[in-house]
This record gives C-alpha cells, sequence and structure tokens, in this order.
C-alpha cells in the first residue's frame, strides 16, 4: 500500500508541472501589454521598462518559467496587483473559512448520503429507489462550478429576502 501511495505521489508530480505551465502559457497568452493594462495606457516607455524589470518580464519565458516553478514551489506566490499584498498572506487570512466551508459541506453530504442510502436500501427497485439513484447521479455528475453558480444565485438572488 504504502508503494501504491508512493508512486501515485511520484506520478502527480509531472501532473502539477504540467498544469503549472499550462497556466503560466495561458497568462503570457492573454492579449494585450501588462504595463498598459495594469498603470493605463498612458504610462510611458520608460515606466513600462521599469515595470518588465521589476516583475522579471523582461527575461526569456524558459526563464520567466523557472521562476514562477520556484517560486511556487516555496511557496511565495508573488504580490496582487490589485491589492498590493503578498498572496500567499491573503490566502492564509481566508484559510479558516475555506475550512470550515469545507468541513461543514462535507458533514451535509454525508449526512445526506447516508439518509438517501438507507431510504434506497429500505425501499429498494421502488420509485423511491429510481429517484435516489438520479439524485445521487446527477449530484455527482454536475460540474463544481455550475454547482457553485446556480448555488450562488439560489441564496444570492432567490432567497435574498426570505
Amino acid at each position: 500500500m504504502i508503494r501504491y501511495i508512493a508512486r501515485r505521489v511520484v506520478l502527480a508530480i509531472p501532473v502539477l508541472i504540467g498544469i503549472l505551465f499550462i497556466t503560466f502559457v495561458l497568462n503570457r497568452l492573454i492579449p494585450g501589454d501588462p504595463c498598459r493594462a495594469m498603470l493605463g495606457e498612458k504610462a510611458t516607455d520608460e515606466v513600462c521598462d521599469a515595470f518588465f524589470k521589476r516583475y522579471g518580464l523582461d527575461q526569456p519565458m524558459i526563464v520567466q518559467f523557472g521562476y514562477y516553478l520556484g517560486r511556487v514551489v516555496t511557496g511565495d506566490l508573488g504580490d496582487s496587483m490589485r491589492f498590493g499584498r503578498p498572496v500567499t498572506d491573503m490566502l492564509m487570512e481566508r484559510l479558516p473559512v475555506t475550512i470550515e466551508l469545507a468541513l461543514l459541506s462535507l458533514l451535509v453530504a454525508t449526512i445526506v448520503g447516508v439518509i438517501l442510502g438507507v431510504v434506497a436500501a429500505y425501499w429498494q427497485n421502488s420509485p423511491v429507489d429510481l429517484f435516489t439513484m438520479i439524485f445521487a447521479n446527477l449530484g455527482v455528475s454536475i460540474p463544481v462550478f455550475v454547482l457553485g453558480l446556480l448555488s450562488a444565485y439560489l441564496f444570492a438572488v432567490i432567497l435574498k429576502d426570505t
């Protein structure tokens, strides 16, 4: 079992590097000049040169990716361009709420799953069993981002005044 887990961890490393590479490349493919996007259209060439030097955008792409990979591995996610604060600090501020939300979601999913499992087992091969199987399959197959958008709409718009 330990060999299996170790193998899975080792095989996850190239996948993570691939994900980092894809996000890096996609970020570089965004059209427009990052300096002008952040500082406005009236930014001078000297200001943009300093901007590129500060963020390492004047280096070759492979060097930029190496810096990016090294910073991610060490936990340095850089500074937020919008807020001017370290991204890691901003993530750590929100980590307790994220953990609370994840644990509560897991608790609700476990309770609902056990109840539906007991109901389906009690009324086996009935319309109730069929409904619980359909409900469970829908819950598993809906993408998380779609479920998140639907939940946000439900709680922010429909149930706002209740």
